[in-house]
């Protein structure tokens, strides 16, 4: 199938595939295709399409004709994909492979840049983050002290302004991470479709990327992270809030695709304060690929009709993904119980502390199917665009143990206390001699 525009109007025609072959050009030049064509198409730089599920997929473009037409040169664009990806960011595509985003750092150049943790507080967050307070406590709400609470102003129809309200979670004093549909989601029925959760108009996916987009700051007024659950999901509002100051999206960046990812935000003023010594940053994993996993915690707001939003702790497992659609930064999990709330963290305990392996996306129903965006993929955007990396561990210096010699430090044999005993006999033997003779 190619597809012509220059000029002149759209024109499909078929072409004789079995005869579509670098075998078949008798060409002195490299890296081309020919084709016969059982029309004349007498332009240049129409696509050469080849169809796949459904999909039609640009292969080459057609760059010279013969006066007779019936012969048409193509230039593939796999010899140029490489070029392509860097200067317009349409790159291999996420939704249908498993695969590290190879993206030159940083990604895309932020508007409203972060306040990224310094090198000493990078190094003071690894040593205080992923530890409860109360370690030994019974209560979930202390367990858990870096879930917070994402609230969303948006006004769907006219003027009528709803509040949306997600599970977050504090990565340091001053970022937070959530699931990207808090402020970026579709709707019932048309889910990739993506739109903004503020004001309901649909998102310029083509801003996106190397997996990076910028979140626009006007929707950051109606954005505020609560440091606290809400007590009375209907009074949040008297709970201590940051408003937030800047966004960053990480995650798929396909137009037809939904937005699987995660937002990080930057909230003003650090948390959390003295008054509320209960909230802590959880510690980010490192960075790798998704792996099977047992013995991991679901941490997460769920609501309770009596008291409105509280924190919950629930067991999760990873297993394989077993469906179609593969995104590069997906994890699947499974839940003994069923909870019905998204949005959570993932956790691992690891030497002592909980770190964030993933952020909770999607759930069936039955809870039987549970998705999360891998925060290990990401893992270097964190610490790009957040300060919050990988810390070296400072070896301390071995205490030498004092050890006696057996040898002298000249390689000789080290003298023994008999030794020193028997010389100062002899020595002593002497003295007494010599006073007898001058006596």
């Amino acid at each position: 199938m190619q597809r012509l525009v220059e000029n002149h109007p759209i024109v499909n025609t078929s072409i004789n595939s079995e005869k579509i072959g670098v075998e078949s050009c008798n060409t002195s030049i490299s890296n081309i295709i020919c084709a016969d064509l059982d029309v004349c198409l007498t332009s240049r730089g129409a696509g050469l399409l080849k169809k796949s599920n459904d999909r039609n997929t640009v292969v080459a473009f057609s760059g010279y004709y013969e006066d007779k037409c019936n012969r048409q040169t193509f230039i593939p664009v796999a010899t140029h994909k490489k070029k392509i990806c860097e200067l317009s960011g349409i790159c291999k595509k996420t939704s249908t492979d498993l695969f590290t985003p190879n993206s030159r750092f940083p990604p895309i150049m932020l508007t409203y840049e972060f306040n990224k943790l310094s090198s000493e507080e990078n190094e003071e967050n690894a040593k205080t983050c992923g530890k409860p307070s109360n370690p030994d406590s019974k209560l979930e709400s202390e367990l858990s002290p870096w879930t917070v609470t994402l609230k969303v102003e948006n006004a769907p129809t006219g003027n009528t302004t709803s509040q949306i309200w997600t599970s977050s979670t504090l990565i340091s004093k001053r970022h937070v991470v959530v699931a990207a549909f808090a402020l970026m989601n579709g709707k019932e029925g048309d889910w990739n479709t993506v739109r903004w959760v503020p004001d309901d108009t649909k998102v310029d996916m083509s801003k996106c990327r190397n997996n990076v987009m910028e979140i626009p700051v006007e929707y950051m007024r109606k954005t505020k992270v609560f440091t606290s659950p809400c007590i009375d999901q209907h009074q949040c509002t008297t709970g201590l809030y940051r408003f937030v100051k800047s966004a960053v999206y990480f995650g798929v960046c396909e137009s037809d695709q939904m937005a699987f990812g995660v937002i990080l935000l930057e909230v003003w003023g650090d948390v959390p304060p003295r008054s509320l010594p209960n909230t802590i940053p959880i510690c980010l994993a490192e960075k790798r690929m998704p792996q099977l996993e047992s013995n991991l915690k679901l941490h997460a707001l769920r609501v309770d009709n009596k008291t409105g939003y509280v924190r919950s702790i629930r067991p999760a497992q990873t297993i394989k993904c077993n469906d179609t659609r593969k995104y590069y930064n997906k994890i699947c999990f499974t839940r003994p119980t069923c909870s019905k709330y998204s949005a959570g963290g993932l956790l691992r305990k690891e030497n002592g502390k909980q770190k964030l392996i993933g952020i909770m996306y999607y759930h069936s129903p039955d809870c039987k199917e549970n998705n999360a965006v891998s925060i290990e993929v990401l893992a270097d955007l964190f610490c790009v665009y957040a300060g919050i990396c990988k810390v070296a561990t400072k070896e301390q210096p071995k205490k030498e143990k004092l050890v006696q010699l057996s040898e002298g430090q000249d390689g000789t044999a080290a003298p023994s206390f008999s030794m020193y005993m028997f010389s100062g006999v002899l020595i002593l033997l002497a003295i007494l001699i010599l006073l007898a003779i001058l006596c």
